[in-house]
């Protein structure tokens, strides 16, 4: 069976599948769209409808089209509500683009699409990753596994051919950003460091649509009310994009917007633009700073810096980089499919990991004879006391430990005799208080022989798969009692199995 993978992005997906030769393309989707708009339309009867149909919605029917979902997978914030009372959250949104991924693929090569490939956010947690194989399943897809974007991204330019050396890969995309520094060593890639940001194009145009508000309503006196006015901010919208891609090659570009009699007729300069948005620019560049110090890397230890994602075309950010690199970006350069292309190599990585071969029409691809591992972006730990009685985070898997992965450490129970202990895993850094960290699942280990004793008692094992999900389990040393943590996929819940 061919594998396929999609990235699926805040603003665009992109999906690709394996050539014959196992060579990476590009997809298009049913209308022969090399890429598919991230949007959904709910009409008042019908099924949800996805991409370009559904952009032109937000034209005539705003209230009933959800963009911008992708920072709220994770999260229980309802992004539409439909009539019969049905919340839709971020997950569902996701899976509604995964099954117009999964449509569109089988309508262009007569394949059943069931495994596939998914990009995601190297900052993404688990809760995140977990919604999103949640997302796919609900779908009828099977996820492979979840290479980081920017690591997609660096597969997608080729970085497994440009021979050894330290690749810094600046991904900014619609909603997120991502910086990675990743090594190749021969048939080995290694991602050393990464860091990501609640950062993307979409705060982009947020800021150019603030500061066109603002001349509007210096010239008319006023601000159009969006609830009064949705066509007019549907069409400011598409026009703030279309500016930005503009100004991506020219250095002014005309804007026109209209609020009934009311015009605004400007040129936008470049450098005008640079300004709004110089302070997002600042915060991206500093988490490529700290990647580089926490990996303790100089710049002129890097061989090459990959600019990827829709936001890495503003020619600020290439300057900028440049700057700091003291040399020139690579000129061979993918930006905006790589993660799709990269993610058909991480899956034909993967699959050679578990002893699996890579399909195409053609029969069996030969192993690809390339290895890696990625690192967390957080730190996972559990909770445990301190001398006050206090539960703090006590990390297993520092930030930027490689996965696959196994860890293991001792603790002892909090009080003599006891019979039960309860484990909390959590994200976040060592000796912060558990209040603070983020709860991935907590677990009961029941049926203890009560002893006196409590120190070195209760071992915790940490296990990492390939796309950075958790196992943990405990063992009681002295009786042998057991229990796993694992999240069931198909319900969200997080359960223990006792032995």
């Amino acid at each position: 069976m061919s594998i396929f993978a999609v990235d699926l992005g805040n603003s665009r997906m992109k999906f690709a599948r394996a050539e014959r030769d196992g060579h990476p393309v590009i997809v298009p989707n049913k209308m022969g769209e090399p890429f598919t708009h991230s949007v959904v339309y709910f009409p008042d009867n019908g099924d949800p409808v996805v991409g370009s149909e559904a952009l032109n919605m937000a034209f005539a029917d705003p209230k009933k089209v959800v963009f911008n979902w992708k920072r709220f997978i994770g999260t229980e914030k309802v992004l539409y509500k439909g009539q019969d009372g049905k919340e839709w959250h971020a997950k569902d949104i996701a899976a509604l683009l995964l099954a117009h991924f999964k449509a569109s693929v089988e309508a262009r090569t007569g394949e059943v699409v069931t495994e596939a490939i998914i990009t995601v956010p190297a900052n993404y947690t688990e809760k995140q990753k977990r919604e999103t194989i949640e997302a796919g399943e609900a779908v009828g897809l099977k996820v492979l596994c979840l290479p980081s974007e920017p690591y997609a991204a660096a597969l997608g330019n080729d970085v497994h051919l440009r021979g050894d050396g330290l690749t810094l890969v600046f991904d900014l995309g619609g909603g997120t950003f991502d910086v990675s520094l990743l090594r190749v060593r021969g048939n080995l890639i290694e991602v050393l460091r990464t860091n990501g940001d609640q950062l993307g194009g979409q705060d982009v145009n947020r800021r150019i649509r603030e500061n066109i508000l603002n001349m509007f309503q210096k010239e008319h006196g006023y601000v159009p009310d969006q609830a009064k006015s949705p066509v007019f901010y549907a069409d400011l919208d598409a026009r703030v994009e279309q500016l930005k891609t503009s100004l991506t090659t020219l250095g002014q570009a005309n804007l026109v917007i209209r609020d009934g009699e009311k015009l605004l007729n400007r040129k936008i300069t470049r450098q005008e633009v640079e300004t709004w948005v110089a302070d997002l620019v600042k915060r991206a560049l500093t988490l490529v700073e700290l990647t580089l110090s926490e990996a303790q890397v100089g710049w002129p230890e890097i061989t090459v810096v990959l600019p990827v994602g829709g936001g890495s075309r503003m020619p600020i950010i290439a300057q900028e980089l440049e700057r700091l690199a003291g040399k020139k970006l690579s000129q061979k350069l993918e930006p905006d499919y790589a993660a799709a292309l990269g993610g058909i190599i991480a899956g034909r990585i993967e699959l050679q990991r578990q002893g699996r071969k890579a399909e195409t029409e053609a029969g069996a691809l030969p192993p690809i004879g390339v290895h890696a591992r990625e690192v967390t972006s957080h730190s996972l730990g559990v909770s445990a006391l301190n001398k006050e009685q206090k539960p703090l985070q006590h990390v297993l898997l520092p930030k930027g430990t490689p996965y696959p992965s196994t860890q293991v450490r001792t603790f002892a129970l909090a009080h003599p005799h006891q019979t039960a202990a309860h484990i909390v895993v959590l994200e976040g850094e060592d000796g912060i208080p558990e209040e603070e960290c983020v709860k991935i699942g907590e677990f009961q280990l029941d049926g203890l022989p009560p002893y006196p004793d409590i120190t070195d008692r209760i071992e915790i094992t940490f296990e990492l798969d390939s796309s950075g999900l958790l196992t943990a389990t405990a063992r009681d040393l002295k009786s042998g009692r057991t229990a796993v943590m694992k999240i069931d996929t198909k319900s969200g819940e997080k359960k223990a199995k006792k032995s």
